[in-house]
């Protein structure tokens, strides 16, 4: 991961928020950041609602759309992005679900304190969004709700699946993330030979002036483009201006560089995927980029995955051919072709 930051075929086999405050935006898309609920909303979503409550002490961001009384989805964004980054299939799940967008605790519009950021720690923020800011969470069958993550928050979301089956309907996966960051990949021979670079790129974050230098360095918007259409192989023109403030913005926040450094530095990286899938009941579909260079259809996740099908049912793996990291964003017609019917077979298998 650290070195990109410098430098289809289907295999099938509630309750009123609390201590909330919202802002209601519609047909609108600001491109700055509101000074309170600054988890991005996309400019061609109707009826977004926009907000903040407060968990363990700290102002998180999440935004809801769609109607009420209708089954929820709830996307969870991957590494470096908030909410926002669901910009391009926000509009067409909206029409048929309520969909929540969550900001990770030290990242969009959340707040970024100075503490150790770990898995469970997402694990634990999302299991509470779900019980406690979506409606009729109360573990009746028909109140379960649609989990889908990309990169980090595909993981999140699986682990919140494997210690939750009476809240969750079925998972949809976006190019699974095999930890919090590489030293949760260490079977991948790549990561092996790279580890020594890793180690001394920790080394120079944890100095307080290198790690300014080179966090300033990669969050240039300059450099985030270039990022950005490195993870965006088949459809570049999709990083905008918009997606560059997306993933910007927030990088500005008292305390960004702590979270950066602690998240790209910790050794506790963990669970691998692999190591929890046993515990994972619902239904799961898996949308994999093959292009991926974060984590590499070929590596030992991106293999585990392709194969997750032929030992486990109700399960379906798409390659989305040529496609990089995001494909929600990078691909999102592609994504919404296999994601739509899948949500309305479980929503419709679990009403009846």
């Amino acid at each position: 991961m650290m070195s990109n930051l410098l430098g289809s075929k289907t295999l099938v086999h509630a309750r009123p928020f609390a201590n909330t405050r919202v802002a209601t935006k519609t047909c609108e898309w600001s491109r700055r950041r509101a000074i309170d609920t600054s988890s991005r909303i996309p400019e061609n979503s109707n009826n977004i609602s926009i907000g903040t409550y407060e968990w363990r002490g700290h102002s998180i961001a999440y935004s809801e759309s769609g109607c009420a009384g209708q089954k929820a989805v709830c996307l969870i964004h991957g590494f470096g992005a908030c909410g926002g980054h669901y910009r391009n299939i926000i509009p067409a799940l909206s029409k048929q679900y309520k969909v929540y967008t969550l900001d990770l605790l030290g990242f969009g519009g959340s707040s970024k304190p100075k503490i150790e950021y770990s898995m469970d720690l997402f694990k634990e923020q999302i299991e509470h969004f779900i019980s406690e800011h979506i409606p009729g969470q109360e573990g009746s069958l028909d109140s379960r709700i649609h989990l889908v993550g990309n990169s980090i928050g595909s993981l999140a979301s699986l682990m919140v699946a494997s210690e939750n089956s009476d809240k969750v309907e079925s998972l949809i996966l976006l190019n699974c993330a095999g930890g919090l960051n590489n030293k949760a990949l260490s079977d991948d021979w790549r990561i092996k030979l790279a580890m020594p670079i890793f180690l001394l790129i920790d080394a120079l974050l944890k100095n307080e002036t290198i790690g300014r230098y080179l966090f300033d360095r990669i969050r240039s918007k300059e450099n985030l483009r270039n990022i950005l259409q490195s993870l965006y192989p088949s459809n570049a023109l999709v990083v905008d201006d918009e997606l560059v403030d997306i993933i910007h913005g927030p990088s500005n926040d008292e305390n960004a560089l702590d979270v950066f450094v602690n998240i790209i530095t910790t050794d506790n990286a963990g669970p691998s995927p692999v190591a929890i899938m046993d515990n994972v009941t619902c239904p799961m579909l898996l949308l994999w980029g093959t292009e991926d260079n974060l984590t590499p259809s070929d590596g030992p996740i991106g293999k585990y995955f392709q194969n997750l099908h032929r030992t486990r049912e109700d399960t379906a793996f798409v390659p989305l051919d040529g496609v990089g990291h995001c494909p929600h964003d990078e691909a999102s017609e592609e994504c919404l072709k296999h994601m739509l019917p899948w949500l309305e077979k479980y929503t419709t298998e679990c009403m009846q």
